[in-house]
């Protein structure tokens, strides 16, 4: 037979489910294909918005029962991208962030702080390391260091010393030099062996820290998507509504990636004031809109209308727009 002819095997999608009879997922497989590459060679890497690439085309929903700091966590590292529901307080979507590599807002003690703050700090947030900061603040200069290691022995009469007494001085840590590549800072930190590498500019002020942690997960999550700081990417999503803005306001504050309008129904006035509102105070951010919950529907082209009326301050001339619509629309 000639090596030409290819024979059918299988059915497509269309006539699986054309048939109208009842399957399970134990009753098909994804039919497998000639192969003439690598595993490794396979790069899935989708546009998310204009700006953000992500490794892996999936998001997670932002919703209260299905992402909130833990999922967001792992779609980062398994590289999709998690977008935190808003429907809890403003001060509890903010804290809801993960960071890899440089870790710009570190906690911080000063030097009025003791061993009994250290010891909240891990029960609160699970670890241990602590910058010590003439300020008890990023940017001050660093004295110290402080981790389990140096209270753990301490009894109760003791949790109230000044932490000074108890940190790792600054003659004595490891650090290195504000511009150091992340890959440098990884060899510093397996040299040292030590778990924190404080990164300190020309005046031994606090810039950065590096977590031994972090460096880890960067070796067994490869594909993980991270913005240019090398922090996990992550969505915050906001309401239509008047609150929607105070949340807006907070998340680009606490650094989101990009904001999420969350809305059952997307063709609403309520959804277009407020995109019009955030591109035309924050022009920059990303935004995705939606739901677009009409088919066919309108939402593409009155999105996009509102989104140049509010970036360019132009009207467009009014066209056809019955389009078949995905569930949202990026607004880059």
């Amino acid at each position: 037979m000639s090596g030409d002819v290819l024979f059918d095997d299988g059915l497509s999608a269309r006539e699986l489910f054309g048939e109208q009879a009842g399957i399970t997922y134990n009753d098909f497989i994804i039919l497998p294909g000639y192969l003439d590459f690598l595993a490794k060679d396979v790069d899935l890497t989708a546009r998310l918005t204009k700006n953000i690439d992500i490794k892996l085309p999936l998001i997670s929903s932002p919703m209260d029962t299905v992402t909130e700091a833990d999922m967001a966590i792992a779609m980062g590292l398994c590289g999709g991208v998690g977008v935190v529901h808003h429907n809890c307080s403003i001060d509890y979507q903010v804290n809801e962030k993960y960071e890899q590599g440089f870790i710009v807002d570190p906690i911080v003690l000063g030097p009025n702080n003791t061993p009994a703050d250290v010891l909240k700090i891990r029960k609160d947030h699970g670890f241990s390391g602590i910058p010590i900061t003439d300020t008890g603040k990023i940017g001050g200069r660093l004295l110290g260091l402080v981790t389990l290691r140096d209270i753990d022995f301490l009894d109760e009469s003791q949790l109230g010393c000044p932490v000074t007494e108890v940190m790792t001085p600054f003659d004595s840590l490891v650090t290195a030099n504000h511009g150091i590549h992340l890959s440098e800072a990884n060899k510093i930190m397996q040299k040292s062996k030590k778990g924190k590498l404080p990164i300190i500019n020309e005046n031994n002020e606090l810039i950065s820290i590096v977590s031994r942690t972090d460096l880890k997960k960067n070796l067994k999550y490869p594909l993980s998507s991270k913005d240019s700081r090398k922090r996990i990417l992550v969505g915050g999503a906001i309401s239509t509504h008047a609150d929607g803005w105070d949340r807006a306001e907070a998340l680009l504050g606490a650094g989101v990636d990009f904001l999420l309008l969350d809305s059952s129904q997307g063709n609403s006035t309520f959804q277009l004031d407020m995109l019009k509102r955030l591109k035309s105070a924050y022009p920059h951010v990303d935004v995705i809109a939606g739901n677009g919950m009409c088919y066919p529907s309108r939402l593409v082209g009155l999105i996009s209308r509102a989104y140049i009326k509010a970036r360019f301050h132009e009207e467009l001339p009014a066209v056809n727009l019955d389009t078949k619509l995905p569930w949202s629309c990026p607004v880059s």
